[in-house]
């Protein structure tokens, strides 16, 4: 039997009008994660370009050096949207009453 002190207790668990809105994944999330797909199919493409002109030996040095750059510079971009998701996700569970702030 529910009494008002166990609702109170659940939060929103109880009160459906809280839940209704919440998305999940959350759009915060979502959007990270499409962000991380993007980078990860360039970076796969950086790494096969590297491989390709690997086998030159020191005739695409320049170029070497460029996709090595670009592929540091997406690992920061991928840290950087990883947190976010990471964020969003705790977020979204405090909204849903399952972490605690």
């Amino acid at each position: 039997m529910k009494t008002k002190h166990t609702e109170e207790r659940i939060g929103c668990a109880t009160n459906n009008d809280c839940c209704k809105e919440a998305e999940v994944p959350s759009d915060e999330e979502v959007a990270a994660l499409n962000n991380m797909r993007e980078i990860k199919t360039r970076v796969k493409e950086l790494k096969k370009r590297l491989f390709e002109i690997s086998l030159h030996k020191d005739e695409y040095l320049e170029e070497k050096l460029r996709l090595e750059k670009e592929i540091s510079a997406l690992k920061s971009e991928w840290n950087e949207l990883e947190q976010k998701r990471e964020k969003a996700a705790y977020d979204r569970m405090i909204m849903l009453g399952h972490e605690r702030v």
